[in-house]
């Protein structure tokens, strides 16, 4: 795809990003989860998005465009692993393509950028927690080079034990990251 590219993510994103994780995050399979995200002022997660990406808390956080032309069809969050092995380690916070422009390489082209950027940072493996039953989410990065490692978490969603979303930890080392267009997302 020849206008196919990533950049890093710039504060005027923020209205795209914010409208491509609200309309990621509101097909949750928890039904709280949806409530609480149908809920949210769509302005105040492009102001708080916005202002996550002009001002970074450390230079390993990162954040990803995917274009299509000048389209922002795709995004990526990462940070510092802060529940995992070290400071060596990167956590994949989010990895959205809009459905419209999945398995044309998009997701793969945004999962090669982060792990060269990771890489150049000093990093050496990732971690990603996805919910339990994603199994699109789990076979893109299966095919990417990633794994389960065992663990798993349990997040009360209504903060009554009533709905309870269950994710799975997938770690990969940074030289595992399958190549861009070698996966079809």
């Amino acid at each position: 795809m020849a206008d196919a590219s990533v950049r890093p993510a710039v504060p005027a994103d923020a209205d795209e990003v914010a409208r491509l994780l609200l309309a990621h995050w509101i097909m949750s399979p928890s039904a709280a989860v949806t409530e609480r995200i149908a809920a949210l002022d769509s302005d105040e997660v492009t102001t708080s998005w916005r202002e996550a990406i002009a001002a970074p808390p450390s230079t390993r956080h990162r954040a990803l465009t995917a274009l299509a032309g000048d389209r922002i069809i795709g995004f990526l969050a990462s940070s510092p692993a802060a529940d995992f092995g070290g400071d060596r380690d990167v956590e994949l916070l989010e990895l959205v393509v809009d459905p419209a422009y999945r398995r044309q390489g998009h997701g793969s082209r945004l999962m090669a950028a982060w792990a060269d950027l990771s890489r150049e940072s000093g990093a050496t493996g990732g971690v990603m927690w996805i919910t339990g039953s994603d199994d699109n989410a789990r076979a893109f990065l299966v095919g990417a080079g990633w794994g389960p490692d065992g663990a798993s978490r349990s997040l009360d969603i209504t903060g009554d034990g009533h709905e309870v979303l269950r994710q799975v930890r997938l770690v990969t080392a940074l030289t595992d990251v399958s190549p861009p267009g070698s996966l079809g997302a």
